[in-house]
């Protein structure tokens, strides 16, 4: 089995591409920062204590939750791709690689897992298979939750292009010639009948849901808190959250998405929320969730000791 992935030296495109990513996220974030700025009366009406301190402290545990969906839904399929490995194991390898999405790149959490894997007997292969799978799973579902929007916007066929490119590889994989082609090629054991491929992306794909879910959550938690008016319909807030999350995504270069997700939200501003109120729910939702990942860094380390002194 090859389990060494040859690495190759970044293309003039990626690299180009990274560098528009990075300029993106630095006029993205100059903006946001302005716009919260010019609008003083709305920062020094905000106070951190009793009901938004609360509210953020539960939009951060709401983060940490959403990190172990990200674990419960790798787990089938690594199963799916050959490999093995628990549900603990796997929500441990979510938990201390999420928070390297912050390094410049975009990309370290993704390496990370695939790098780290090898500590619970999965091969790169394996790994690197099966996270481009979850990036393909995540993103046709946010795309598709946030279709009604996209298609009413600037460059919607952009995204729906990405929703028919996320379906066909899908598609193309369960396929058995792409399948006996990955065999040969990275020497993935993927043996599994029809049925229980069927069923390991339905697992995977409802913990993925979960991950917009909360998402629109820690939103609705925030938003309440700072905005008493705020009285968006729950499908508006998931759909503002898939769309945010897509943008980020595909703007390779920013960590994390910063600073082009926050914007994003600015775009659902309507006669009920202005622009700067949702920027500031935005930018207090970035700040749960690096909370979160920090925490989640944390839990996944003490994890890593409790299994090497078991």
């Amino acid at each position: 089995m090859a389990d060494e992935i040859p690495e190759k030296p970044p293309s003039f495109l990626m690299r180009l591409t990274r560098l528009v990513g990075v300029v993106l996220m630095v006029v993205s974030c100059a903006y946001v920062v302005r716009e919260l700025w010019r609008d003083n009366d709305l920062l020094r009406a905000l106070e951190f204590s009793g009901g938004v301190g609360g509210a953020l402290g539960v939009a951060v545990m709401m983060w940490v939750v959403l990190n172990v969906c990200l674990g419960w839904g790798w787990r089938p399929l690594v199963f799916w791709a050959g490999g093995r490995i628990s549900n603990r194991d796997s929500i441990e390898l979510s938990m201390r690689t999420q928070v390297a999405k912050y390094l410049p790149g975009n990309v370290f959490h993704i390496a990370g897992r695939v790098l780290l894997a090898r500590e619970f007997g999965v091969t790169a292969a394996q790994a690197g298979f099966t996270t481009a799978l979850e990036s393909l799973l995540l993103v046709g579902m946010a795309v598709a939750i946030g279709l009604p929007f996209l298609l009413l916007a600037p460059g919607s066929g952009i995204f729906a292009s990405l929703t028919l490119v996320a379906v066909g590889a899908i598609v193309l994989t369960m396929s058995s010639r792409v399948r006996r082609l990955l065999q040969s090629r990275f020497g993935l054991a993927m043996e599994l009948p029809a049925a229980a491929v069927v069923a390991c992306l339905v697992r995977a794909g409802l913990s993925y849901l979960w991950v917009f879910v909360l998402q629109a959550g820690m939103f609705v938690v925030i938003a309440h808190a700072v905005l008493p008016e705020f009285a968006w319909s729950a499908f508006t807030t998931l759909q503002a959250v898939a769309v945010s999350w897509v943008a980020g995504f595909v703007v390779i270069g920013a960590p994390g998405g910063l600073g082009v997700r926050e914007l994003v939200f600015g775009l659902f501003a309507d006669a009920t929320v202005g622009q700067p109120e949702l920027l500031l729910v935005a930018a207090l939702m970035r700040g749960c969730s690096i909370a979160g990942d920090l925490i989640c860094l944390g839990i996944g380390t003490a994890m890593r000791s409790a299994r090497s002194t078991a």
